[in-house]
């Protein structure tokens, strides 16, 4: 696999587990506080690759993996200084990563990370996010 970005290489590097022993359930990984205000929605919309490993880092400290089934959403509460901070969610099985920076404003903040599939812009398998004021609304 070939990575694009040194963070991310960094993150697989030092990952305690390689995606072919398994991640294991989606989970948090950074403790839980009272004073989460970004709400993380992750999930696999892929249907090539189920489960698909994701290990997700935000400015540079591990906070979230797992081994994520196609389908299902799974949201973290994180607790973020307002200003800017950079996400890296990096795949070793979906042979994907991306690095994105965003900004968080007073009071919750919303958003959604998600594995897909090729699309015709994007000819192999890839990330998508987006930050949100608004919880997320999904279509069943």
């Amino acid at each position: 696999m070939r990575l694009h970005h040194p963070l991310a290489a960094l993150l697989l590097a030092l990952s305690p587990a390689c995606a072919s022993e398994g991640l294991g359930e989606p989970r948090q990984l950074q403790p839980a506080t009272s004073d989460a205000n970004f709400i993380l929605t992750v999930s696999n919309q892929s249907t090539a690759v189920d489960p698909v490993d994701i290990q997700i880092s935000v400015d540079a400290a591990p906070a979230v993996e797992g081994d994520f089934p196609s389908g299902v959403d799974y949201m973290f509460e994180l607790a973020l200084n307002t200003g800017q901070h950079n996400i890296v969610p990096v795949s070793e099985q979906g042979e994907a990563q991306r690095v994105d920076l965003f900004r968080i404003s007073d009071g919750l903040n919303y958003g959604v990370l998600h594995f897909v599939d090729a699309t015709a812009e994007i000819a192999v398998p890839h990330f998508t996010f987006e930050v949100l004021d608004d919880p997320p609304a999904f279509e069943d």
